[in-house]
Order: C-alpha cells, then structure tokens, then sequence
C-alpha cells in the first residue's frame, strides 16, 4: 500500500481539503433528501395539531387495537417479531442520542475516540449490512410469499430500526474514508484514500446513503398506514421525526471525528457547536415527546423511554459543555462525579414526571370485554372502535353476543357522553357487527316514520367503481390531518355494491371458512335503539359525532338497511358536506340539491334553516372541495341559502317583540 494513500498523508499532498469536504456532501445529500421528503409529504402539517387532535378517538383506538395482536403457532400465542425489535430500537436509541457527547467527552481525555474498530471488520461489517439490504430489495423482485414475510416481520425491523445507527455510520465512513477504513486495502493495493479513489468511494458511499436513507423513510411511513405493524402505534410524522434526528446525530459525529483526527486545534469549536447543536435539538424533542405523548393508545412505557433518551443526551451534552468551558483537570473530575451520582436520580424524577403527563392520554391494554365494561366513558370509546378495527368475522357467537349486550349498555348512556362521541361509535361499530353478521333483510326506521326518502336520493359524483373484497393501501401516502380518521372510516364501510365485506389486514384465516352468522332478531332491536340515540346528536353542536353518525347513517341508506325521514336525511346530506373527505362532500351537496328538487320548498325549508345545518353549507360555500362553482354559485347560494334567508327574515318579522 502507498504511504500517500491514509488520511494522515492528506495535508502533505495538498487534499487537506477533503478533510471538510467530504463530510459536507453527505450534509448536503441528508439536507437535499430530507426537504424533498418533507415537502412531498407535507410532514410538517401534522405537528400543527393540538395535543387533543393527535390523541382523537381514533388514533387512540388504532394504538390499542395493535397493542392486543397475537398470533397462534402449534396452539402457543406469540407476539409478533416487530414489536420487540421496534422495542430494541428504541432502547438502541438511549445511547445513540448520546454517542456524539460521550466520544468527544472520552476524547477530551484520551486524544482519541473509544470503540475504534481495524480496517477489515469496518469492510466487513459493511459489507454485510449492504449484503442485507441487497436481500430485502431482491424479495421485491422476487416476491416469493416466504420471504416477503421474511422481509417485512424481520429484515426490514432488523435493519431499518435497530441497526439503523450502525449501518450509517459504517455508510458514512466510507464517504469520509474515516480512519482506520482509510488502511483497507483493495486488490491492486489502492485504499480509498488514494487520490484517484477518494471520490469514486465518496460517490459509491452517497449513493448508499441515498438508497438506505430515503428506504428508510419510505418504510416507516408505510408501516405507519400499516395499522397491525407492531405493538406500538406512533404519530406518522413523529416516526419519521426520528429516522431524521438518528441520521443527523450520525452526520455530527462522523463530522467531528473527521476533523479532529486531523486537527486538533479545532476541538474547542468543534465541542461548543456540538454541544449546543445538540442541546437544542434534543431539547426541542424532550419538550415535544413531554407535551404530545406521541406514542398512541397504550404507550406510556415507549413514551418514557423515549424521554429518557432525550433527557440523557441533554445530560451528557451538557457535561460536554461544561468542560468546554473548564480549563481545571479537578473541576472537569468533579463535574463527571457529580453528573454520575446525580444521573439516577433526574432519570427517575422524569420517568415519574412523564409518566403522569402520560396518564392523561393512556388507555390501558385491557381485554375488549373489559374495556367496554369501565367506568371510563373515554376507555369505552376507543373500546368500541377498536371492534370495528378488529377482525371479528370469525370470532365465536356467544363471543359476539357478549359484545352487542356491553354495547347496548353503551347506548343507554347520556348522548353527550365523550361528546357525544360515545353514542355515535357505538351505533357505528353495532351497524358493522349486524352488516358482517346478519342478512339484511328489512328496513329499520329512524323514529320519525313521516316523508321517508325513497331509494337512489344519494348522488354519488364519482362513477362507481368495482370493489374486490380486499384492503386496499396506496402504495406511497402523505400526511394527512385526517389519515386515521380514514383508516377507520375504510375498516367501518360496507361495500355498497356487495354484501362482502372489506377483508381486516389481521386476517389471517382461510377464505373458505364463513363468517359466524347471528340471528337478525338478536341484534336488530340493539341497532334499532342505537339510531333513536343516535339520532339526537344531530340536536347537538358536537361536529365530530354528527360526523360519525350521518356518515353511518349514510352508508345504512345506500344498503336498503335504513329508511330515512326527510328532517333526519337533510340532517344527513347537510352534515356530510363538511366531510374531511372531498368525494363525500361533494356526493353530498349532489344528494342535498338533488332532494331539494324533488320536494316542496315548504317541506324542506324548515329542516334547512337549522342552525348546524346552515353552518355546514356556510362552511361548503367557503371551502367547495371538488364542487363546481357553477354549482355553488347557483344552486347552493342562488337556490339553498337564498330561500333560507328569506325565510329566516319572514319568521323574524312575524315573531312577537
């Protein structure tokens, strides 16, 4: 091997330059990748959510629901494999976030960094961790169902969580040529720190980088859609937060280490940037992860950790920071004393801490029977949409029958209890039980029973599309304020062109096993009860519950299951135009223009001047969707809400002073 071709030699033959350079392309390439990700996803979008938001109903009931899966092997229960390989992850992270401090801490006193491996384990361990991703890319061309499953339960876990750290910065030493790599020799002798080799390995490295980087991205993002992916449920953009800030700690360190092996005199500036770079950020994040809980449904145990991983790089990096700043051998040993002995017990006060902020958005793992049982209003809740998020097509009748009497317990509950969330999930999750369960056979009534609707008044201004049974996932998903609220909503619809029902992810089963079948006469009285409750939220200003309700209500019609007064369907058609979901929207100002055609203005006129229904056309009007403006123009405002004024101001003239 050339003596000229090792790090050491750089500033001899005038490349003392690369030295900052290198690691600068790998920023660039992380800061390039990182911005398209962001704005192509509109990532950020989700953080401007409340805390209230973020733990919704059905964010939290996803949580739970992920949290209960099992599966049976030989008759034995077991856990899925990514729930403890997502949970190594994250305690890979305890240390990782603080790696940066420690190295430049041990350096301050050794003049050298600690765990240095030789050149050849560094190729090595290289070359397996590539060798893995090669395998994982080679299952999608080859997509054999074995290793698909191998792929996804193992290979993707393994080595986009837990070995994530470890794979960059191998990544990252061969962009930099870090020591001691820079002494690996290839066949005709040239390491990559020969100068007709340096970029050649900068570029084989970057593009590595690129690869794994935005792999990794991709992946978590996915198994965020991926509702049965593991044990732990994390806000979307929270999980992608995190490949980011792993990726950046990375970035710092190969950096600090690039340059200190080569210049000394920079390591006060090179400490004092770290040290407050990094203060920052993991400040930034502890105060998030405090705040928002981001773990969902049951997740104060991953909540906690993961402050404890923030709080212990603040720890450590301000220990850094402090002997920056300290010239005296003895103060720096009294400092590290101290933040030793002391480091116990600010862990333990923050595991407490946090722990009681946690319980505030907690759901205990319970059994479904038992959840739905507790004194709780919000653990009954998520209780009750978890059983729309379960698969329950083959559970056991008696199994089944317990559940609809718990739910009908649910029913007699005040209407505004959880705001009125309660009432208006239950008659959600008894519609999907009775729509997979029973035949329909006949119409159920809304209690008003005068100028029901007839058939085909629901507009849809979409052509109907051919459904297949299955759960379909797009293939690459932005973040959405309302993607599991959609989740649930496609777990809860029964195809309206067929009486198959959509198939759970968790399915497991055979196609040819039947659904359990429950007598009609057992679970219709229960549904029956659970619309007259229903029907009363749409008396109320509980947005999110009508929502949910006229959104059930909707779909019963579509399936001859309901037969809808006129009062109860303007209720319907009014409050589905502000539905998250532009389609429905605009298939519900469709159906309302439709009715409104067809019946007499001193019929409907009434039932449109109602408070929260002209809210909802005000609020069409102000965001149209995809409506046409001729229509809005028109029909909503020329037709609709003209006649709605007038009759406002006829009914003001007339009341007594």
């Amino acid at each position: 091997m050339n003596n000229s071709c090792v790090r050491s030699a750089w500033d001899k033959d005038g490349l003392d330059y690369l030295i900052y350079t290198l690691p600068l392309i790998a920023w660039g390439a992380f800061f390039v990748l990182t911005s398209t990700f962001v704005v192509y996803t509109h990532m950020w979008k989700e953080f401007k959510h409340n805390v209230d938001d973020l733990h919704d109903i059905p964010a939290q009931a996803l949580g739970i629901v992920v949290a209960r899966q099992t599966h049976r092997v030989l008759g034995k229960e077991i856990s899925d494999p990514r729930r403890l390989l997502m949970l190594l992850s994250m305690w890979t992270e305890l240390p990782g976030f603080s790696y940066l401090p420690l190295q430049l801490i041990y350096f301050e006193f050794n003049d050298h960094f600690a765990f240095a491996m030789d050149a050849t384990t560094q190729a090595y361990k290289l070359v397996g961790f590539t060798s893995v991703l090669m395998f994982i890319a080679l299952t999608y061309v080859i997509p054999l169902e074995s290793l698909v499953v191998v792929r996804i339960k193992v290979l993707l876990p393994c080595l986009c969580d837990v070995m994530y750290l470890f794979y960059i910065y191998a990544i990252q030493d061969v962009i930099t040529c870090a020591s001691p790599l820079d002494k690996f020799a290839f066949p005709d002798g040239t390491t990559c720190a020969c100068e007709n080799r340096i970029w050649m390995a900068a570029l084989f490295g970057t593009l590595l980088f690129s690869i794994f980087y935005v792999g990794t991205l991709i992946y978590k993002l996915r198994a965020s859609d991926d509702i049965f992916a593991n044990r732990f449920r994390y806000q979307t953009s929270f999980s992608s937060l995190m490949t980011i800030t792993r990726t950046a700690c990375c970035l710092q360190y190969i950096e600090a280490k690039s340059i200190l092996t080569q210049n000394v005199s920079l390591k006060i500036p090179i400490f004092l940037v770290c040290s407050i770079f990094n203060l920052c950020m993991m400040s930034m994040l502890l105060h998030y992860n405090y705040r928002f809980q981001p773990c969902l449904g049951s997740g104060m145990f991953p909540n906690n950790l993961r402050s404890l991983s923030f709080m212990t790089s603040i720890w450590v990096t301000f220990l850094l920071f402090l002997i920056t700043l300290v010239d005296n051998s003895l103060a720096r040993q009294i400092f590290i004393g101290i933040a030793i002995a002391l480091y116990p017990v600010v862990a333990g006060c923050l595991w407490y801490l946090n722990s009681k902020r946690a319980r505030h958005f907690n759901i205990p793992n319970l059994p479904l029977l038992a959840s739905l049982a507790h004194e709780n209003y919000r653990v009954r809740t998520v209780a009750v949409v978890s059983i729309v998020l379960e698969e329950h097509s083959k559970w056991q009748r008696a199994e089944l029958m317990r559940i609809t009497h718990l739910l009908e317990a649910c029913i007699k509950l005040p209407a505004d209890a959880e705001n009125g969330l309660l009432a208006a999930y239950t008659y959600q999750a008894l519609w999907n039980l009775y729509s997979t369960h029973c035949t329909i056979e006949q119409s159920l009534q809304d209690g008003i029973n005068k100028n029901c609707i007839p058939r085909g008044f629901w507009i849809s201004h979409l052509p109907e599309l051919p459904t297949t049974g299955n759960f379909q996932q797009s293939s690459f998903t932005t973040f959405s304020h309302n993607r599991l609220n959609d989740l649930v909503q496609r777990k809860a619809t029964r195809s309206s062109a067929s009486s198959s029902q959509l198939r759970r992810a968790s399915c497991f089963a055979s196609a040819s096993l039947k659904t359990t079948r429950i007598a009609n006469s057992a679970m219709q009285p229960m549904l029956q009860n659970a619309i007259y409750k229903a029907i009363t939220v749409f008396d109320s200003s509980l947005s999110k519950a009508r929502n949910v309700v006229a959104k059930t209500m909707q779909e019963m019609y579509i399936n001859n299951a309901i037969r809808l007064s006129l009062q109860t369907w303007f209720d319907v058609v009014c409050t589905l135009c502000t539905n998250y979901n532009q389609d429905i929207s605009a298939s519900a100002a469709l159906s309302l223009c439709h009715s409104s055609q067809h019946f007499e203005h001193d019929e409907w006129i009434p039932l449109l001047c109602k408070r929260e229904n002209l809210t909802n056309l005000t609020y069409l009007v102000l965001h149209p969707g995809n409506i046409p403006i001729p229509q809005i123009r028109d029909v909503i405002v020329g037709n609709l809400l003209k006649r709605a004024a007038s009759f406002v101001l006829h009914q003001a003239t007339h009341q007594s002073p």
